[in-house]
């Protein structure tokens, strides 16, 4: 298990901060906590995506822009900077000046995004014995009863939160 240094302990404070600033509307104390996050440690998308949308909420386009460009040179298929950069080609494109949210986010009103989530294949219980060794043979009935089962996903977000749906017939 890796051990939890002070400079780790530090950097997840300032993450946290960096966080509280943004859902406060402070989009200059965001961009200023997670500026400082990125230079201790430039390999953080999380950081540089918060500062590339706290740069985008100041209106300084070309510094969000490079801020979501690091990311998608760390991870090309990140969906949160593809759709950070977007909208700041969008806002340039049209020489248009982004709309600032002045207004407190509600964390409640937080959706995991989508790149966030994992898909799990859960196994039915009754269907798996725990002693495979005395599990008699499958028959032709216990095959077909086998095929009638649902399979089912559970996705996970990485606030730990998990939902299950069927998926098959």
């Amino acid at each position: 298990m890796p051990q939890i240094t002070d400079a780790g302990l530090r950097a997840r404070a300032l993450a946290d901060q960096a966080t509280a600033a943004a859902l406060e509307a402070d989009w200059p104390r965001a961009a200023e906590l997670n500026q400082k996050l990125v230079e201790a440690s430039p390999e953080d998308v999380e950081a540089r995506n918060r500062l590339g949308r706290a740069l985008l909420e100041l209106g300084r386009l070309d510094e969000a822009k490079a801020a979501f460009a690091e990311v998608l040179k760390i991870e090309p298929y990140n969906s949160i900077a593809i759709r950070g950069n977007s909208r700041v080609t969008t806002l340039q494109e049209h020489k248009q000046k982004p709309f600032t949210t002045t207004t407190k986010t509600q964390p409640r009103l937080f959706i995991e995004d989508m790149g966030k989530t994992g898909i799990l294949r859960l196994i039915n219980p009754l269907l798996h014995t725990s002693s495979r060794n005395t599990a008699p043979a499958p028959s032709a009935s216990s095959a077909s009863r086998k095929a009638c089962w649902p399979s089912t996903r559970a996705t996970a977000s990485s606030s730990g939160s998990s939902s299950r749906r069927s998926v098959g017939g």
